[in-house]
């Protein structure tokens, strides 16, 4: 509900506005701007210590006798509890897509004595590039899937490529990186071609 629609239920709605402006040129006043997003600090951790300060001075207020602040008392705790949640969830998220990204990094190079199967595909693309290019490509390196007996390659799967919420949701190798790469070495290639009798121009 916007608050200009909440001035003509509540009536301390417009006193509650008046005190947001103070509020934000007290700001501008203390730290020379308004706040701004993306100004690096915790935004939600900010919100969820203001609800624990709120909910302290409502207990406070209860004991001194504003009962019927009480519900207000409980929304302040209930809130900081769901924000609590929020922050939860998205630092284990946090947490898991940095294992991701330190197990990729902990990876062994590819070089001539890895004896580990390969996909022909990829390792064509791989010879045909370097610098930050094979970097992108060795990323997307395929990992063979076993069948049950030993040495016969199932399929290919990408552990490049984000992983879905379960292991076997990982892509299909070569993936989409890996073939658009090989394409366009494939167009370079024909782009650089001499002419067909090109070579046979009479001495």
């Amino acid at each position: 509900m916007r608050l200009d629609l909440l001035e003509a239920a509540v009536p301390a709605a417009a006193d509650v506005r008046a005190d947001l402006v103070d509020r934000e040129q007290l700001g501008i006043e203390r730290y020379g701007t308004f706040l701004q997003a993306f100004n690096g600090r915790d935004c939600l951790l900010d919100a969820y210590q203001e609800l624990l300060d709120l909910a302290v001075y409502l207990k406070q207020a209860l004991v001194e006798g504003w009962a019927q602040l009480e519900i207000m008392y409980y929304a302040a705790l209930a809130m900081a509890m769901h924000l609590k949640e929020e922050m939860q969830a998205r630092d284990a998220a946090q947490s898991a897509a940095g294992s991701a990204a330190r197990e990729r990094a902990e990876e062994p190079p590819i070089d001539a004595a890895d004896d580990t199967p390969q996909h022909p595909q990829y390792l064509a693309v791989r010879a045909a590039v370097n610098g930050p290019l094979r970097a992108v490509v060795e990323h997307h390196r395929p990992h063979p899937v076993m069948r049950d007996r030993p040495e016969q390659i199932a399929y290919w799967q990408c552990h490049g490529c984000d992983q879905g919420p379960r292991p076997e949701d990982l892509p299909d190798a070569p993936c989409s990186t890996i073939e658009l790469i090989a394409e366009l070495i494939e167009a370079g290639t024909r782009r650089s071609a001499p002419p067909r009798g090109a070579g046979d121009a009479a001495v």
